[in-house]
């Protein structure tokens, strides 16, 4: 506001310099022509054979107003009428109008020679000029300074009262914590700072999800990590209780167990809070590639149940979305195929095209899932009881995450039969695809 009533008063006073110079050249410029006229207008007087009479000698020397011009007629360089006799001002040598300094001061003038020796003069000082120009200067510049507190003192109360809704945002805005993180009111915001409000508000949407996201985490983990934390107190003191080789022994693999199981469920509890907590990175992402990355990850525990994995996608199928999200996404499916797949069995890996939309299957010979359990199996922590001995590791927290990563990048899930009496799941990318 302050810079703003700066430059309004700089203005005002650079307009009326700006005026002053302007207003001097132009009344300069008018007085040469009136001087050019009336030297013209005596001439032609002298034409019509008006006998002029010797100047008599009344004192008068001073120039009443602007309009008074100091009229001088000589013949050949004798002085044979002036208008103000007491001025001494001195025949010229220039024809045309000039300047020259005559008594401590400018005069203008115009001299012009009707025949050799007929001469006609016409003179003015500077400062009646100058009488005039300030006269015209100050009559427009009074009211210039005069209304320009009455502007600053309206302008200060525009802008104060304009950014009333601004300090009513920011008051609000402090008001909100951790714990207090309601939407701010849209209505009555000005429509200059609503796009800044609504950008305020989806960040405390986001923020009050990633709080509500960070608070079931702890819950879940604290929840989840009890159990086997209270397996594992167990296994120590049954082997601190142990006293035959076999009875320790069997102790050991059960704290294996355990460990491997708590091992897990911390690494997708991890990958959990990562993508609900991540930004959304959506680049170029060549499938082919991806997929022989995550199955190369798993050949030792395909080499160990002999199961056979297939790639089937094809070379250069490209999608938008977060490489390392699909990573995890089909390293839970793959996984989850290979844990509670047969011995001997194969899973299949597949993209597909149908009309306009992309199809990425992973496909398994398993035990498959139950009907009932079907509507639950993307649920956290939730396990199909009749498969948790082909997966005595598994958390219930890995379809929960794949589901996660299939609703980030706007696609669909879909169950279905797979080989024999295994399952078949199909993610359905609708408008991330591309065909390279």
């Amino acid at each position: 506001m302050l810079w703003l009533l700066l430059l309004i008063s700089c203005g005002a006073i650079l307009n009326t310099l700006t005026t002053f110079i302007a207003l001097r050249s132009e009344l300069n410029e008018l007085f040469d022509e009136n001087m050019l006229q009336l030297a013209q207008a005596f001439s032609e007087i002298h034409q019509n054979e008006i006998i002029y009479k010797p100047h008599d000698h009344v004192h008068n020397s001073s120039f009443k107003g602007e309009e008074e011009f100091l009229i001088q007629i000589w013949n050949h360089e004798e002085l044979v009428y002036s208008s103000k006799p007491d001025v001494g001002f001195p025949l010229q040598g220039s024809l045309g109008v000039h300047s020259t300094a005559f008594q401590h001061e400018m005069w203008h003038y115009h001299r012009l020679d009707k025949s050799a020796s007929e001469i006609i003069q016409i003179s003015q000082p500077d400062h009646v000029r100058d009488d005039l120009i300030w006269e015209i200067y100050f009559k427009q510049f009074i009211p210039v300074i005069l209304q320009l507190p009455i502007v600053i003192l309206l302008i200060w109360y525009i802008v104060k009262d304009g950014f009333n809704p601004v300090k009513d945002v920011s008051e609000s805005i402090e008001k909100r914590t951790h714990q207090y993180l309601e939407l701010i009111p849209i209505e009555g915001v000005p429509d200059e700072i609503k796009s800044i409000v609504e950008s305020v508000n989806q960040l405390l949407n986001r923020l009050k999800h990633a709080l509500v996201m960070q608070r079931q985490f702890t819950a879940d983990a604290a929840h989840e990590l009890r159990t086997p934390m209270a397996a594992l107190r167990l296994e120590l003191d049954i082997l601190n209780k142990a006293e035959t080789r076999e009875e320790k022994r069997e102790s050991i693999n059960n704290l294996y167990k355990v460990t491997d199981r708590s091992t897990h469920l911390i690494q997708q509890l991890l990958a959990m809070a990562k993508l609900e907590h991540e930004s959304e990175l959506q680049v170029e992402v060549n499938l082919k590639p991806l997929i022989d990355s995550v199955i190369e990850g798993y050949k030792g525990l395909a080499l160990k149940k002999s199961i056979t994995i297939t790639n089937k996608c094809a070379d250069h199928v490209i999608i938008d979305g977060d490489s390392n999200a699909l990573s995890i996404m089909l390293s839970n499916l793959i996984g989850n195929a290979l844990n509670y797949g047969h011995h001997k069995g194969v899973v299949n890996v597949d993209v597909i095209f149908e009309q306009e939309k992309l199809v990425l299957s992973v496909e398994d010979n398993g035990p498959g899932i139950p009907e009932k359990d079907r509507a639950r199996i993307f649920d956290r922590f939730y396990r199909v009881l009749e498969n948790q001995q082909y997966s005595p590791t598994g958390s219930g927290l890995g379809l929960a995450i794949v589901k996660s990563i299939v609703e980030l990048h706007d696609a669909e899930i879909v169950l279905v039969d797979g080989i024999n009496s295994g399952v078949k799941f199909n993610i359905i990318f609708t408008n991330k695809l591309r065909r390279s």
